[in-house]
């Protein structure tokens, strides 16, 4: 069962990734999945449904943060609809046609999403290192929008968002500031934009359609409120902090502040693959 410690300690996943989604654009998750692992266990999910339990949560907290953040930056200008609606539709379809064969057609065990995790973690640090020159150009601007390259960047950013349940945004910063040159608070807009859009499809998919089922109290589908809705509620209120912050820190301080945080996250990760224990 889950107690008052226990919903302090949601809680406050829910700031941190809310806060992380508003001040980088990347949904949240990169909190969430750790935070939701742990929890996920402890109300005593089947192994064969961990996995796909763990994305399925963490892409319904995503889209709480993701619409807080969004309307935030709504207000700021920093939304463009159309590339929102095609990079979002065509993630929302990897996503979902990803998470039904994590489901159904094949068995994604626990050891391999960790390490499929971490090292997509350890990518998106580097490539964030590697993305300085570029943060800090004066000469970003935002190109004529191609519908194919659209499409490709939200094929790519939705199957990664459900086979590591972090949103996709991680993928989708680096394509649209390197990819299709856009200014990095319009593409961090984007990026929240595309998650919003994405995870709330996938997570209807999840509640209604997936015939898989946690059979625990308080969820439905793949979906367990008791852990999910503390860390949804908080992070609606601490997205829009992150996107105030953003608009008055310098790229690289961005930049170091996430970076930190991947190598935390990896750290207590890899702690979890050799003693395969989630405990806080």
């Amino acid at each position: 069962m889950i107690d008052y410690y226990d919903l302090f300690i949601l809680s406050l996943c829910g700031a941190i990734g809310g806060f992380l989604a508003g001040l980088l654009g990347i949904g949240g998750g990169i909190a969430f999945v750790v935070f939701i692992s742990s929890y996920l266990i402890k109300l005593g999910v089947p192994d064969n449904l961990l996995v796909p339990a763990i994305i399925a949560n963490s892409m319904f907290c995503i889209f709480f943060a993701g619409l807080s953040g969004s309307f935030k930056h709504y207000q700021n200008k920093n939304l463009s609809l159309n590339p929102i609606l095609t990079i979002g539709f065509a993630a929302t379809f990897a996503s979902i046609l990803a998470s039904y064969s994590i489901t159904h057609w094949f068995d994604y065990k626990q050891e391999s999403f960790l390490i499929f995790f971490i090292f997509l973690l350890l990518f998106i640090a580097l490539s964030m290192m590697k993305r300085r020159e570029l943060i800090n150009s004066n000469e970003l601007k935002i190109e004529k929008k191609d519908p194919l390259k659209l499409t490709g960047i939200g094929l790519l950013s939705g199957s990664i968002a459900a086979f590591s349940g972090i949103g996709g945004g991680i993928i989708l910063m680096p394509l649209l500031t390197n990819g299709m040159k856009m200014e990095i608070k319009k593409a961090n807009g984007i990026s929240l934009g595309v998650i919003t859009l994405m995870a709330l499809l996938t997570s209807f998919y999840n509640i209604l359609f997936n015939p898989a089922s946690l059979g625990i109290v308080y969820s439905l589908g793949l979906i367990s409120f008791a852990i999910s809705l503390p860390i949804a509620l908080m992070s609606i209120i601490a997205a829009p902090f992150g996107v105030n912050v953003a608009s008055k820190l310098k790229p690289e301080t961005i930049r170091i502040i996430f970076v930190v945080f991947i190598l935390v996250v990896v750290a207590k990760m890899v702690s979890g693959i050799l003693g395969m224990s989630f405990k806080f």
